[in-house]
């Protein structure tokens, strides 16, 4: 049910397909790179604070060779994503990532956090989806 909103955006970029849930916490949407996505989630760290999140991502490390074809446009990628993102090696593997994390206490409701969200995964697909198709057409 928190999800619902996400999960009926609807975003600027016209190929984007919805987001997909993945019980219980995050939410993913699909990059026109092999197994890549962008994941919204929401995490309880051991402080017991909660933790808003934008992501990027593959299965087996496929997001690498994404990230590392996307190296010469990271300055103007991190211009166009949300205040407070980072490029950095990610927490949970070895992998390099877009990352945007805020604490859920500075949304006054879920509403705004949803919001925030959709805005943020919004940001992230005009970012990356015209850089993506850029890097495939120019391959072939």
């Amino acid at each position: 049910k928190w999800w619902k909103p996400v999960l009926d955006a609807q975003f600027d970029h016209p190929d984007q397909e919805p987001a997909v849930l993945h019980w219980p916490n995050n939410v993913k949407l699909k990059l026109p790179w092999p197994s890549t996505w962008v994941t919204a989630y929401r995490l309880r760290k051991n402080n017991n604070r909660n933790i808003i999140g934008i992501s990027t991502g593959g299965r087996a490390f496929a997001d690498q060779e994404l990230i590392s074809k996307l190296e010469p446009f990271r300055d103007s990628i991190l211009s166009e994503l949300p205040d407070g993102t980072m490029f950095r090696k990610s927490q949970l593997s070895d992998s390099y990532v877009y990352i945007t994390q805020r604490d859920a206490s500075e949304f006054s409701s879920d509403q705004e956090c949803t919001d925030w969200i959709i805005r943020s995964l919004n940001c992230y697909i005009n970012a990356l989806r015209p850089r993506i198709k850029q890097i495939i057409d120019s391959s072939h």
